[in-house]
């Protein structure tokens, strides 16, 4: 696999069949595939194949005169047919440099986007899950990377304080984001088999439905430090050691 592709990744994880039906549906950028998605869905993300860290993302939503294009450092615009969008973005996307994706509206019911970042740990032969946090943005943003200023809060906090779920749903949906990704890191590990710690992206749409935004192979940690409770980080690090003499 290329060094970092994010369309390869999707069809990769689109081989197992617990993170298959996680994948939201990605194609390569071009005027046809824009097209087709557009009338599809009413989110379309266009992101660079091989970015990170959310920059140079669009994303187009449909409203009820046309689209609303978001992203990239510009103003928001509003134009009203496909063609236009293509037009807009056409010397910021590039054909096989850009992939389209189904957009997930994960938010909070007051409109916060927010995804979960679940840390997974290879020990031995075995993986493990590090430590979960959850990522909440700022209104009207259409990415949740903590560099960009979402700020970092614990699981729980997010799916009971913000979105209302009682203790024993949210139980099940952490018990979920583990299986989710522990399977993405078995997936990638085919392909890049000498890593050892995988950050798995995980939104969650309004009907309760997990989604694999991304599967990161050099996470950061630091936000697992910023949270009150900071047992989560001490365990990665220890991890980590764990991993130093297995690799002996």
């Amino acid at each position: 696999m290329a060094k970092r592709s994010k369309w390869l990744q999707s069809r990769l994880l689109k081989r197992n069949p617990v993170t298959a039906r996680c994948i939201p549906e990605t194609a390569l950028y071009n005027r046809d595939h824009l097209r087709d998605f557009l009338k599809r869905y009413s989110s379309v993300y266009i992101k660079p194949d091989g970015g990170m860290q959310g920059i140079g993302i669009f994303r187009v939503d449909r409203t009820r005169s046309g689209y609303l294009i978001r992203g990239g450092n510009r103003k928001p615009q509003r134009v009203k047919t496909s063609k236009e969008v293509y037009r807009a973005l056409k010397h910021y996307v590039q054909p096989r440099k850009h992939i389209l994706q189904q957009g997930i509206q994960s938010e909070t019911p007051d409109g916060h986007p927010f995804d979960f970042r679940v840390h997974v740990q290879r020990l031995g032969s075995k993986w493990v899950v590090g430590g979960i946090f959850a990522k909440v943005g700022k209104r009207k943003k259409i990415v949740t990377n903590v560099s960009g200023g979402s700020r970092p809060v614990s699981t729980q906090a997010l799916l009971t304080r913000y979105l209302k779920l009682n203790p024993r749903k949210a139980d099940q949906i952490q018990r979920e984001l583990k299986r989710i990704s522990i399977a993405t890191a078995t997936e990638m590990n085919k392909a890049y088999p000498g890593r050892r710690e995988f950050g798995v992206d995980i939104g969650m749409d309004k009907k309760g439905r997990l989604w694999i935004f991304e599967a990161n192979r050099s996470p950061g940690i630091y936000p697992f430090a910023d949270l009150p409770d900071r047992r989560d980080y001490q365990r990665i690090l220890k991890n980590r050691k764990r991993q130093r003499k297995w690799a002996i």
